[in-house]
């Protein structure tokens, strides 16, 4: 549900669905796009593996969308997550290093193939779903110019995870007129 400051209401639905969320009766929503208008920029709701549809980003050109907003709930099986006091081991440590870049971006600018056509922000969720998955958050804005402005690294350390805010000020510049 997307809530507008003047009241008025509109839904974005998950079109890609887990197993999961099949067995349980999900019912995929439209393989478009919601959009909707924030501050006059077009906006697309994509939500989670949703990104990772065909075509999607030539139609959001199409579209004239400006920027995209992803939230997501790509997790981590309960296996992997750590404690604070595995990261005292060799094995902790290396766990820790490997899962990185999974859930932190360290480059400045992502390249073409990671923010096609406009930026982003994104929203992972953060913290346990019933038994087995966790969600290790990780949370990102991104401009129209690729360069990342601001990101919350998620984390598989269970003792790591807060309830944080990321917040950037964007300015959208064409990406045509930007390279001139």
């Amino acid at each position: 549900l997307i809530a507008s400051p003047d009241g008025s209401c509109a839904t974005a639905r998950k079109h890609v669905l887990t197993e999961t969320e099949e067995r349980a009766g999900v019912i995929p929503g439209p393989k478009e796009q919601t959009i909707i208008e924030v501050n006059g920029l077009r906006c697309a709701v994509i939500i989670c593996a949703d990104a990772g549809i065909e075509g999607l980003h030539e139609n959001l050109k199409t579209r004239g969308v400006d920027y995209r907003l992803c939230p997501a709930g790509g997790g981590g099986k309960m296996s992997e997550m750590l404690h604070e006091a595995d990261l005292l081991t060799p094995e902790g440590r290396s766990s820790y290093e490997k899962n990185r870049p999974r859930v932190f971006k360290a480059e400045a600018i992502l390249g073409e193939k990671e923010c096609p056509h406009t930026g982003f922000a994104s929203a992972n969720a953060l913290g346990p779903v019933g038994k087995q998955t966790y969600h290790q958050g990780h949370c990102m804005i991104v401009d129209n110019q690729r360069v990342v402005r601001a990101q919350i690294p998620g984390t598989n350390v269970i003792e790591h995870m807060r309830d944080q805010m990321i917040h950037a000020e964007l300015e959208f510049v064409e990406r045509s007129a930007a390279a001139d």
